[in-house]
């Protein structure tokens, strides 16, 4: 985010010599939480006023780092050129000017970038093995898996918005897929499958049973949107599915 010289880089890694002059240093305490990215002798952070108020700053303590345009004399004649900017008052405009474009470069970039922590914790309650009410196992999903991306595709449909899922319409969405192919010609093996998926869903809260009926409901969708979706989306789009 510092406008500086190039970095002393050797196969993509800063030089040995550097790297206490480059990089991210982070600090926590009871007070406050900050981040300094520092270029040698200046600096951006970011840190938490008393904990509620988050403000980002630059600290130049060497100047010479970035330019300033001015008049200067070359060869006996007045010229503008961008030269080493240097400490004193007469600068003062070109130190806010740099501060403000670092400040804002670093906003932006942060202004895209989402908390990751809720969709972690989803989808590590996917992805681990659960125990049913009943004491037994139960796997846990693996959304990079094409099987199991098969299965959250099937689940996922529109349709089953408008008055939940059952039995019969994954078994239809999942014809020809691995889990059935097996078992193209018998019917009732097919259904005892796709009970055994429903309830593998159901263990980890990603369906509900409605009650007194044969179908489910989507126990909390926002799991399966927000956590899996995106990861199977990808896996789609290089490896396109088809559960017909």
């Amino acid at each position: 985010m510092l406008t500086s010289d190039r970095l002393p880089i050797t196969n993509g890694i800063l030089c040995q010599n550097d790297v206490a002059e480059y990089g991210i240093f982070t600090h926590v305490s009871y007070q406050a939480a900050r981040v300094k990215h520092r270029v040698k002798e200046n600096w951006l952070k970011m840190y938490d006023k008393a904990g509620s108020v988050l403000r980002v700053g630059v600290v130049i303590n060497n100047p010479e780092a970035f330019k300033v345009r001015k008049k200067v004399i070359r060869n006996g004649q007045q010229v503008m050129e961008w030269v080493p900017m240097r400490k004193g008052v007469a600068y003062l405009f070109r130190f806010q000017e740099v501060s403000r474009l670092a400040n804002q470069r670093y906003l932006d970039a942060l202004a895209v970038v989402e908390d990751p922590t809720r969709a972690i914790q989803g989808l590590d309650a996917v992805t681990t093995r659960k125990e049913s009410s009943s004491g037994r196992g139960v796997r846990a999903f693996n959304p990079l898996s094409r099987d199991d991306a098969q299965l959250f595709k099937a689940m996922m449909a529109g349709e089953h918005c408008i008055r939940g899922l059952s039995n019969a319409e994954i078994r239809s969405r999942l014809q020809g897929s691995p889990h059935l192919r097996d078992l193209a010609n018998n019917t009732k093996r097919q259904s005892a499958k796709i009970s055994r998926i429903l309830n593998r869903f159901q263990v980890h809260k990603l369906i509900a049973k409605i009650p007194h009926t044969r179908r489910w409901l989507a126990g909390d969708r926002r799991t399966i949107t927000r956590d899996v979706q995106p990861t199977i989306s990808r896996r789609s789009a290089a490896n396109p599915l088809s559960c017909e």
